[in-house]
């Protein structure tokens, strides 16, 4: 039976599973244990979800991990989460338990053996210092009396700038196949603005414009339009909370199918060798692993924002009082623990640099007093044998990591102690708004090109080439009652589909 969640807390409840581990702390330990690669980890942590009765928690989680942990590492991936939601969601319907749980221990091993990728989610952080950017350029030559700038891709119309997403991506896609450094920062540019052109829509809450036009594209293989349609479907009809993260994952899968091999272009299987639930409570019975040190990320109560702990602090929430009452509602006798056994599963909530272990000290352990680094190094970074999808002779690595996590950490020195004024996504959509209400205050003019930053330039990566401006909008002028009628019937029918 499964239990009922808010916030992940229980209704009912201590926010704890069976064996005493912290809900949010198991979903995290999950997810990094896919992002790993620990087999052993991944079924662990989805056998305590399930035997909790958290299973749609764990496959929830899933979807996620489709767009922000794995994406890229296999084309087909998409369309094999969708499917084994439904067939959980089936099992559950008929009652069948142990089907149920068993397609949840086989989504979480296929993931777990699946090369990983994580650029949706580094290139979702990226596009922020880069609207930032041209945002801070266009308002100061706005504030210089400068006329509005109708010609720069910002200050399009969403229709427009829908129009030149799609026209980036299949810039990307004629590009497939290219070899050396030119053709890479070609490709790295016109992916970029491909990304930038999507965020604008997307703050806008233009998202079904931008599924839209994601499904009417043509991509050279069926596989790609399959698996852009389970997606969508991820979001539409199962909730998927990462949206932003999956809309980008469309769009690369789309801008990148001519990168990976024939064979690959097939639907995907789910990965031999995963144990049954049965066998997995047989073989880690009990309390058999303890939360890591880098699940306790700025998403759970010991690592910061997690639950009612402070947002972006560095000491997140004391779990030690919450052990009792788990206990008393779970009937677990926890009068002989040792402090060590109970530090298994909970703690007092601070970040120490002794958390890095692993692959991860060889990045160094200075820094990790802070929340975000501690959360780079330990919590985000660690991803074995990325699989990035590129031409021949290309450096084969995520161009958006290193400005992502440069981002990530100004805006953690700017907070750092207090708590932030709402997230990145907040604060780019006010600033973008604010600059569009500037823009449509000024008289129509242009601003001279040199005024805006070359897109890409956020990134310390191979510089990219300069992108031809797009055209000019058509001369603002008042539309007639019956083209506006037009218009509000297309904007309705879009939002249909």
């Amino acid at each position: 039976m499964e239990r009922r969640m808010g916030n992940g807390t229980r209704d009912d409840g201590p926010p704890s599973t069976v064996n005493l581990y912290l809900v949010d702390e198991v979903l995290s330990a999950l997810q990094k244990a896919v992002r790993r690669s620990l087999l052993d980890e991944c079924v662990f942590w989805t056998a305590e979800l399930a035997r909790s009765g958290l299973g749609a928690l764990a496959m929830a989680r899933f979807g996620v991990m489709c767009s922000e942990d794995v994406s890229l590492g296999h084309p087909g991936l998409p369309e094999y989460v969708l499917g084994a939601r439904r067939r959980y969601l089936a099992a559950q319907r008929a009652g069948d338990a142990a089907r149920a749980h068993d397609v949840l221990i086989e989504c979480a091993y296929t993931l777990g053996v699946v090369p990983k990728n994580r650029m949706p989610a580094t290139a979702a952080v990226w596009v922020y210092a880069e609207l930032e950017a041209q945002v801070d350029a266009c308002a100061a030559a706005l504030a210089g009396g400068a006329p509005a700038a109708r010609a720069h891709w910002l200050l399009q119309p969403q229709t427009k700038r829908v129009a030149l997403m799609v026209a980036a991506l299949a810039e990307c896609a004629a590009m497939a196949g290219g070899a050396g450094g030119a053709a890479q920062a070609a490709f790295h540019e016109a992916e970029g603005r491909a990304v930038a052109l999507m965020q604008t829509v997307y703050l806008e809450d233009g998202a079904v414009y931008l599924w839209r036009a994601l499904g009417n594209l043509r991509p050279r293989d069926s596989v790609v339009k399959a698996n852009i349609a389970a997606l969508r479907s991820l979001v539409a009809e199962h909730g998927c909370s990462a949206e932003r993260y999956c809309l980008i994952h469309a769009a690369m899968l789309f801008a990148r199918a001519g990168f990976y091999p024939r064979e690959q272009m097939t639907a995907l299987s789910a990965a031999p060798g995963a144990p049954s639930f049965r066998d997995a409570q047989a073989r880690w019975p009990g309390r058999a692993f303890p939360i890591p040190s880098y699940a306790l990320d700025k998403h759970t109560r010991r690592g910061g924002s997690g639950g009612d702990a402070p947002s972006g602090r560095v000491k997140g929430r004391d779990t030690r009082p919450l052990l009792l009452p788990s206990a008393r509602y779970w009937n677990v006798d926890v009068s002989e623990w040792t402090a060590a056994e109970a530090a298994r599963s909970h703690g007092d909530g601070v970040v120490r640099a002794a958390h890095t272990t692993g692959p991860e000290a060889a990045e160094g352990e200075e820094g990790l007093d802070t929340l975000l680094t501690h959360f780079y190094k330990a919590g985000v970074v660690c991803v074995p044998a990325e699989y990035v999808p590129g031409g021949a002779g290309w450096d084969a690595a995520d161009p958006y990591r290193l400005p992502a996590q440069g981002f990530n950490l100004r805006l953690e020195r700017r907070f750092h102690g207090k708590v932030p004024p709402g997230t990145a996504a907040d604060a780019a959509r006010a600033a973008y708004t604010s600059l569009r209400e500037a823009a449509a205050a000024k008289p129509a003019g242009t601003i001279d090109a040199a005024a805006f930053p070359t897109l890409g330039a956020a990134r310390p990566a191979s510089p990219p080439a300069a992108s031809a401006a797009p055209p000019a909008a058509a001369p603002a002028g008042r539309r007639s009652g019956k083209t506006g009628e037009k218009g509000k019937a297309k904007k309705r029918r879009l939002q249909g589909g």
